[in-house]
């Protein structure tokens, strides 16, 4: 059993979580992951996705009802201002490994628009159907140019128009639909801590606490993680082998 000052000079490993109440506007939740070195070098890897001006717009005008483009939030310090909630929960190393290998995988498919911001995530009636066109209009697109660059022709069409193209001849990634909360759900479940699902960012907090995490004030978290020489946060480009995310000002 290790003593209390043989804990400190070991790395510790975070999840944290910060929640913005649906109130007079929308709420939301990201996720970041943290791991805090025993010499006090601390590194914040933060991941939020949003529908962006254009995707809120369509949303207010719609109602949620059409899924559209996510962004990647390219900083943390808005979600973080702007949370009502700051919740924390330590981790040990391949939890903490194995959500920010999650982390990657989101940050990977959303800058390569592969992922769609749903208000109503995969429970929405249309986030199929939408998905599905995504990826058939990616598909045509790609045996396009497929045909263009090896045999200089346009690729041939069907009866109603529609690209033919052969299944085998390229892999599309799926394009799926997520919203804020499934999105931080999925990185917790890549570290193993399961919490139910909920469309709404104001029910997250119980079912936070109901799992081990406990809320932190916002000045306390950010004395703690940020307010240092040594503390790093990272951004969804600062991956290794990342490409580019949207710019964004959340």
């Amino acid at each position: 059993m290790q003593t209390k000052s043989e804990e400190t000079r070991d790395d510790q490993h975070f999840i944290g979580v910060f929640i913005k109440d649906t109130k007079e506007g929308p709420g939301h939740a990201s996720v970041c992951t943290v791991k805090k070195k025993a010499d006090g070098e601390t590194k914040v890897t933060h991941t939020s996705i949003y529908p962006g001006p254009v995707g809120s717009l369509i949303n207010g005008m719609l109602f949620g009802s059409v899924p559209v483009r996510a962004m990647l939030a390219t900083t943390h310090e808005q979600d973080l201002d702007e949370s009502d909630h700051v919740l924390l929960k330590p981790v040990d190393e391949t939890a903490y490994k194995e959500a920010k290998a999650t982390q990657q995988q989101i940050e990977h498919r959303a800058s390569n628009g592969h992922t769609m911001y749903g208000v109503f995530g995969r429970f929405n009636p249309l986030a199929t159907m939408t998905s599905r066109l995504f990826e058939a209009h990616k598909s045509a697109h790609k045996t396009i140019r497929r045909y263009q660059e090896h045999l200089g022709v346009h690729p041939p069409e069907d009866m109603c128009g529609i690209v033919v193209y052969p299944n085998h001849s390229h892999v599309v990634e799926p394009v799926e639909v997520h919203n804020c909360t499934s999105t931080v759900g999925e990185v917790l479940r890549g570290a193993g801590v399961e919490v139910p699902e909920t469309l709404v960012p104001s029910f997250y907090t119980p079912r936070l606490e109901n799992t081990g995490f406990t809320r932190m004030d916002k000045k306390e978290f950010t004395g703690r993680f940020f307010d240092s020489q040594t503390s790093t946060a990272e951004t969804p480009s600062s991956f290794p082998g990342a490409p580019t995310p949207f710019s964004s000002s959340l």
